[in-house]
């Protein structure tokens, strides 16, 4: 039988371990993997957008590279029929609620629904629809860490890059001075 001074220490050390692993999934930059990004001999382009959907949306998979600087990893959400916490499922079809991937270019910002949005154009047959489905990048409040800390994982949208408020400012802002940059998106 264990005594009530093991049992303490055991719950202590358990405790310590649990906000550690919380502490490295929330603060810890991920590190880009380039060569999953871009073709073998294929020179990456200055300005970019990364977004590496094998990740769940409890993780920062979005990058805003500058060269070879990152500017912003962030969290970005993922279509609410793509999956829950993981996007498995993708789409190019319409009214499918799914994210789609492949090779994008940005386009034109707006203010819609949800404020400040920018489109982008879809140029793979895995995303040759994405303008016609309106997948663009803007904000939401479930795409904050306050909304992750509460539920501990990302709100899902229908398919649009959501980010938070101040990262979608910052990634349309650094668009808009640099022109229209790719974006690559995997699965």
């Amino acid at each position: 039988m264990v005594n009530k001074r093991t049992l303490i220490w055991i719950l202590a050390v358990v405790t310590l371990l649990l906000f550690t692993a919380i502490f490295i999934v929330l603060y810890v930059p991920e590190k880009v993997h380039e060569d999953r990004f871009q073709p073998v001999g294929d020179t990456p382009p200055k300005a970019r957008i990364l977004i590496d959907y094998s990740k769940p949306s409890f993780r920062k998979r979005l990058w805003l590279m500058d060269g070879e600087r990152v500017l912003l990893n962030t969290y970005v959400s993922h279509g609410k029929n793509s999956g829950y916490v993981y996007a498995r499922n993708f789409s190019n079809t319409e009214n499918s609620l799914k994210s789609c991937v492949g090779r994008f270019v940005t386009s034109e910002v707006y203010y819609g629904d949800h404020g400040l949005s920018m489109r982008v154009i879809g140029l793979d047959s895995t995303n040759s629809n994405a303008y016609k489905r309106d997948i663009v990048f803007h904000s939401a409040d479930y795409a904050t860490k306050r909304f992750l800390l509460t539920h501990g994982y990302l709100g899902r949208s229908h398919g649009c890059f959501v980010t938070s408020p101040k990262d979608n400012k910052k990634i349309i802002n650094y668009v808009r001075e640099n022109g229209p940059i790719p974006v690559i998106v995997l699965k």
